[in-house]
């Protein structure tokens, strides 16, 4: 029976879904939905032994739709009609139960879309039946994001993102190693990699006053913002040039005092791993460099802010040339189990 067309300003639609996790096929749907209808209503569903939480799946979509209504189905419900008899039944009583207002049209990509919008006496709207445009899966992606990533939701990439920061004291090839890994990893797989460099040198170079501490502020932040524009497109692998956190160590050497935006910009900022590099080759002078004599010292106080990090590994990256590249290439693949 075909459906008289709802007037505009009345039409009522249901994306019911898993979005587990979401990705670009997800946004196509519930795209595709929000220019249909007038109002949308998103249904997470919650999953039994979920690696990945229902609330946290549902602020995703909130980000990504944030004028569609997203709602939360906590029962556990049968996943397959043929488990029981009474399978639409209890889908049924479960919706209806958190959606408020009838519903005109239920969206699916898949088939289990015309069965249940029968059951909540609505109209099936087909879209892209067959994956056309996005083929991936939320089983795909959760076995390995990072094979998958092109078809991953914005705010998943940064979730699945691995941020690298390769720290240490001054003249430890830090920048080196830092762009030979974002090479090697592109190599790899092309676009796995992204580079942050050090705000510090773009700052320090373009002055040619006294340092004071409110410069060290002013590096930290611009480290900072620096990193959050890179985290709009994110790639697999974040590498990170120097990073925020030793702005604090500076902070203590050269003007031997912290601050709280200092302490507060530390406490915001977070990586996965950090490669400490030792300073066990040699010093070379370029103009903007301020500790020669203290590396050791520089070294160990670094070790001991981040030995407090602890969601965060630490790698302590020492050798020369080709040993000391392999070791912290490996330890970048290790974070993500060598899956690219």
């Amino acid at each position: 029976m075909n459906r008289k067309l709802k007037t505009p300003g009345s039409s009522h639609g249901l994306v019911l879904g898993k979005f587990y996790p979401p990705h670009l096929g997800h946004q196509y749907l519930i795209e595709f939905a929000y220019r249909y209808v007038d109002q949308l209503t998103i249904v997470v569903e919650e999953m039994p032994r979920e690696t990945l939480p229902v609330a946290l799946r549902a602020s995703w979509l909130t980000s990504l739709f944030p004028k569609a209504e997203i709602l939360q189905l906590k029962d556990q419900n049968p996943q397959d009609p043929s488990e029981t008899p009474e399978f639409w039944a209890i889908w049924e009583s479960s919706l209806k139960r958190i959606i408020s207002e009838p519903l005109d049209y239920v969206f699916a990509s898949e088939a289990y879309g015309n069965p249940l919008a029968k059951c909540l006496d609505a109209e099936f709207i087909p879209v892209d039946p067959n994956r056309e445009r996005y083929p991936t899966s939320g089983t795909q992606i959760r076995q390995n994001p990072y094979k998958h990533w092109q078809y991953l939701s914005l705010p998943v990439k940064q979730y699945y993102q691995k941020r690298i920061c390769v720290c240490g004291p001054e003249s430890t090839g830090k920048s080196t190693l830092s762009q030979w890994l974002t090479e090697q990893l592109n190599q790899k797989q092309p676009s796995s990699a992204q580079l942050t460099s050090e705000y510090a040198r773009t700052y320090l170079e373009s002055r040619n006053t006294a340092l004071e501490h409110s410069d060290i502020e002013r590096i930290a932040l611009g480290q900072n913002v620096s990193e959050q524009c890179h985290d709009t497109s994110p790639s697999p692998f974040h590498i990170i040039d120097t990073g925020v956190k030793a702005s604090q160590v500076w902070g203590e050497f050269l003007f031997n005092k912290t601050s709280n935006m200092l302490v507060k910009l530390c406490q915001e900022t977070n990586y996965d791993l950090y490669l400490l590099c030792h300073p066990d080759i040699p010093w070379v002078k370029d103009g903007i460099r301020y500790l020669p004599k203290e590396s050791h010292q520089f070294y160990n106080r670094l070790k001991e802010v981040l030995s407090k990090e602890k969601s965060s590994t630490v790698i302590e990256v020492f050798g020369q040339g080709q040993a000391r590249q392999k070791l912290a290439l490996d330890a970048c693949l290790d974070v993500i189990d060598n899956a690219i």
